[in-house]
């Protein structure tokens, strides 16, 4: 996505010759605020999710049926942004793995996935917004354990 590329991408350019722990805290600091930003953005902007069904009428000569449109497709594309963002991360070779690994379980990510289950939601649905049960991403070690 554009804005990753032209927002963040320099910024982890710059962290390339950095200690593993500066990395993270500076990758984490401006993730957190990238996140924030997007956010706010959608907040200010008042941007409503709503479904509304429109159709045309008369139809144009060439649609056999009326066309319905809802701003679903407006909170599916945030889903699909939001997850984009997790894979450029995940993709990422310019950071160390261990810097990857601790940005990809950062709550900024997972406030802005909750976020968009939330707005793809049906009026009335319920939403389960509980994190996963279990940490997904092993941690790093220099040791491999062994199962007796």
């Amino acid at each position: 996505m554009f804005y990753l590329d032209r927002v963040l991408a320099p910024v982890v350019d710059a962290l390339v010759p950095m200690r593993v722990e500066t990395q993270q805290n500076v990758a984490r600091i401006t993730l957190k605020t990238f996140c924030e930003a997007w956010l706010e953005h959608i907040r200010n902007r008042r941007i409503k999710f709503r479904y509304i069904i429109c159709s045309f009428f008369p139809a144009p000569p060439f649609l056999l049926m009326p066309i319905f449109l809802c701003s679903e497709h407006g909170a599916q594309q945030i889903s699909v942004d939001f997850t984009y963002l997790r894979t450029w991360i995940n993709n990422n070779e310019t950071l160390k793995e261990e810097s990857r690994r601790y940005l990809l379980l950062l709550d900024s990510i997972r406030q802005c996935e909750g976020v968009a289950r939330l707005l793809q939601a049906k009026p009335g649905e319920i939403v389960d917004i509980k994190p996963p049960s279990k940490n997904k991403v092993a941690p790093i070690t220099g040791k491999i354990l062994k199962k007796d």
